[in-house]
């Protein structure tokens, strides 16, 4: 369960899109040191909020896969800052930048 009303809005976003494309998400939690047990099963990262783990971080800048972060940046790596604006006719935010990802 995601508490944060922002992550939770973003990862429901990000879903929705790559549900249109059959790719599905994988949760991971920042607690861990690496993704070393998941990084053979995933297409690429996408790391949203500041991750405060520095094992964590060394691991992902130095993994082979595609990596986006979201709202801090990564060294040779994407980013994007996002704001969550609702809008009464918006029913999804712009997801361009998720799907030049996945192409």
């Amino acid at each position: 369960m995601v508490s944060d009303p922002v992550a939770s809005s973003f990862i429901r976003g990000v879903a929705s899109v790559l549900e249109t494309q059959h790719i599905n998400v994988l949760l991971f939690s920042s607690t861990a040191d690496n993704v070393g047990n998941i990084v053979n099963f995933v297409d690429g990262l996408i790391c949203h909020g500041r991750l405060c783990n520095s094992k964590l971080i060394e691991h992902i800048a130095n993994v082979s896969k595609q990596v986006v972060t979201v709202d801090f940046d990564l060294p040779a790596h994407t980013s994007s800052n996002i704001k969550i604006v609702k809008k009464k006719a918006e029913k999804q935010p712009n997801s361009s930048w998720i799907k030049a990802m996945i192409k």
